[in-house]
């Protein structure tokens, strides 16, 4: 199963904002998946950015293909965390992660999640 973007003209693709609230407390919270038509990109470490109006962090990523089903996982303190309110699926490796698919073309998705520790012991692939 592959979960990652198509090639697209810039025109084509839509953003994704993803807000975390669980993670209030902490000191350093990423994104991480499969975003991106290169290969070598994916999972790589995406800062998010704590808002001073709620604390909570958050991050918009670009680029994303409509109709593109994407992996994702959060990384907080160190930890890999799941958004429990997004649907999970296992990755070529076997390692669960969260999925979600960008919908047709439209404005700017925002995602509120509270994620939860990871209990799965590899890091995805």
């Amino acid at each position: 199963m592959s979960f990652s973007s198509a090639a697209a003209t810039e025109s084509t693709t839509t953003s994704r904002t993803f807000r975390l609230d669980a993670a209030s407390d902490a000191k350093t919270v990423e994104i991480q998946g499969t975003f991106g038509s290169d290969e070598s990109t994916h999972w790589t470490p995406i800062a998010m950015t704590k808002s001073a109006k709620d604390g909570k962090y958050e991050v918009t990523i670009d680029g994303l293909v409509p109709e593109t089903q994407y992996l994702y996982k959060f990384k907080v303190d160190g930890e890999w965390a799941l958004d429990p309110e997004a649907e999970t699926a296992k990755d070529d490796a076997d390692i669960v992660n969260n999925v979600f698919t960008v919908p047709s073309p439209s404005s700017a998705v925002v995602v509120t999640s509270s994620a939860t520790k990871d209990t799965s012991s590899a890091a995805p692939a």
